[in-house]
């Protein structure tokens, strides 16, 4: 049993989601697979875990709603429902003995301990309605789903709390919540089954740079393992070649490894634009990276399930500002859209100004969290999907609103120059503190033949993009606003070398492209000093040659102009003559008139 344990094997996968390159050790994780009983420290432990989740679900329901549980009555209210049965005595005893008597798994014992006493609660609820008792009972097992994901996601964190070593995740089927809060020890995630959305997943977890493949096959735990979803394959126990090969493939998307130039004197600075706090540290210690721009802080939004509160969200960007140590640190106001969706807040939600009057509460926590975290060091934010002029003064007095109200001072703002209208009227944007180029959304918006995902011919990119760069960037360069361009079309190296050849020198690179790209950084910064050498000494020997054209042309000048002087002279006398000849004929002929007879 053992030989076949260390037996390398092979294993395609039936379906990538993402491709990438993962190396580390196999952790199983299955709520359904039966646990062992806790004892009585780790089921008060838990309990206590429950109780914080059920508390910051009902923070997000009330606010979401508009605290519309203020407005009901203490009987008839669906929230005040969930609110009595979370808070009972009898739902906590009941979960206890499920843990500890039981041996339930935490999902499980949460599931069937809300269902017992929802059963029971009915009585409690003095309208006869068999509707409106159907509805609460809905509402009810909805919250009861909800705190499930909630409680799938705490035992993840568990599980993952004492990994040091990189490691290969294994689920039974994906959730965008396993990516909440993810340890940086995670390179790469396994899904027994398919998520209910691939193209969520797709999309979170390109965000997110992890590579996913779905393989129904079973992998023992603690496993070497590698997983090439370029090639839709696992390797586990791989040899000491496997090794070898995936090793050099893997430090082609090392993001921390200390380049061969000098950050101080590169004359062009990059940043990292991530959506959580798994590469901060190595951001931050990396010679490479001049900070975080920009943090897409929607993504704790969608993978959460739920609104983050305020605490939660100032520990997050003060750990970010502490770590990047003066850096810069750019922290985008969430990017809602349908392609990244919260469902708790609504579908079709976008970034914009009505938005921020329907869910104030949403974004007022933000800015608070954000003026919070500025107290350990300076932010900027950038505001994104702008369209209208009009926009940057509201989210302005907005942003100012906030920081006066947390008694910090307020940050740059700049926006997200991403959309075709805000491109073309660029000229328009005069008052903002800086401007991030997004080239993702502005491709996907202009082009029908292309998406921000796509490899772009160098050609077509600069024929049908490049003359709206260049302009934007000579404006907003002669107005000596600060601009960023981003996208992941950067990652391509030709057209990364073309870009800043075009004069632009903040540059917000995925992470793991850095080491595919880092070839024309080098060759830029190489040639940049080299060429301001060669431009002063060709300079100096122009001059030069000048000089000594003009030394050895000195006595042929000197001659010509003693000729054209002579010649002038010449000239001169020569027209005197001819004056006096003149002369002299006129009065010949006058006299010969006079002596004619009449």
């Amino acid at each position: 049993m053992e030989m076949s344990s260390k037996t390398r094997k092979h294993t395609p996968c039936s379906k990538v989601i993402n491709k990438g390159i993962a190396y580390g050790s196999v952790v199983n994780f299955d709520v359904k697979t039966p646990a062992k009983p806790m004892n009585v420290k780790q089921t008060n432990q838990f309990i206590k875990q429950i109780k914080h989740i059920i508390e910051d679900d009902v923070r997000h329901h009330q606010n979401t709603h508009h605290r519309v549980s203020q407005l009901l009555t203490a009987q008839t209210g669906n929230l005040h429902a969930v609110w009595m049965i979370a808070h009972s005595k009898h739902f906590y005893t009941t979960l206890s003995d499920n843990l500890h008597l039981h041996g339930m798994t935490p999902v499980e014992a949460f599931d069937c301990a809300f269902d017992e006493v929802t059963d029971q609660w009915d009585p409690l609820f003095p309208m006869n309605d068999p509707e409106w008792q159907a509805h609460i009972r809905t509402t009810c097992r909805a919250f009861r789903n909800r705190i499930g994901r909630h409680v799938e996601r705490y035992m993840l964190k568990q599980a993952l709390q004492h990994k040091k070593a990189p490691v290969v995740l294994v689920v039974n089927q994906f959730k965008v919540e396993h990516l909440y809060d993810l340890k940086h020890v995670v390179k790469g995630i396994l899904a027994k089954r398919e998520g209910n959305d691939s193209f969520l997943d797709f999309t979170v977890l390109k965000a997110y740079e992890l590579p996913m493949m779905v393989c129904e096959h079973d992998h023992e735990e603690g496993v070497s393992m590698i997983m090439d979803a370029d090639q839709g394959i696992v390797i586990s126990n791989p040899t000491t070649q496997d090794k070898k090969v995936y090793t050099a493939r893997l430090t082609e998307t090392h993001l921390a490894e200390n380049p061969t130039y000098d950050r101080e004197q590169r004359q062009l600075k990059v940043y990292a634009p991530i959506v959580d706090q798994r590469h901060l540290m190595a951001i931050s210690t990396s010679p490479k990276y001049d900070g975080v721009a920009p943090y897409a802080s929607e993504f704790n939004y969608v993978t959460k399930g739920m609104t983050p509160s305020v605490k939660e969200l100032t520990q997050t960007y003060t750990d970010m500002v502490k770590a990047m140590k003066g850096k810069t640190c750019i922290i985008r106001i969430p990017d809602f859209r349908p392609d990244k969706p919260t469902p708790y807040l609504g579908s079709g939600l976008y970034t914009d100004i009505q938005s921020f009057c329907e869910h104030v509460d949403l974004y007022n926590d933000f800015l608070t969290a954000v003026a919070n975290a500025s107290r350990h060091g300076q932010v900027k934010i950038v505001v994104p999907m702008i369209r209208q002029h009009e926009e940057v003064g509201f989210w302005r007095s907005m942003v100012q609103g906030a920081f006066e109200c947390a008694g910090v001072a307020a940050p740059p703002l700049g926006i997200m120059m991403e959309t075709e209208s805000a491109i073309q009227y660029h000229e328009d944007y005069e008052d903002v503190d800086f401007v991030i180029i997004g080239l993702d959304d502005f491709i996907e918006e202009v082009d029908d033949d292309y998406n921000r995902y796509d490899v772009v011919p160098k050609q077509v990119f600069f024929t049908r993009y490049g003359r709206d760069i260049r302009d934007l960037h000579q404006h907003l360069r002669l107005r000596n606003i600060e601009h960023y361009i981003q996208g992941n079309i950067l990652s391509q190296p030709e057209i990364l070398d073309r870009i800043l050849k075009m004069g632009f020198r903040h540059i917000c690179i995925p992470a793991g492209k850095m080491k595919t790209v880092e070839p024309v950084i080098q060759q830029f910064v190489e040639n940049k000093g080299r060429y301001v050498g060669v431009a002063a000494q060709r300079l100096e020997r122009k001059q030069e040659a000048e000089e000594t054209k003009d030394m050895s042309h000195q006595p042929l000048k000197q001659d010509l102009l003693n000729k054209l002087e002579k010649h002038k002279q010449n000239r001169s006398s020569h027209h005197a003559i001819r004056e006096t000849h003149k002369a002299r004929q006129h009065k010949i002929t006058k006299n010969a008139s006079k002596r004619t007879p009449d």
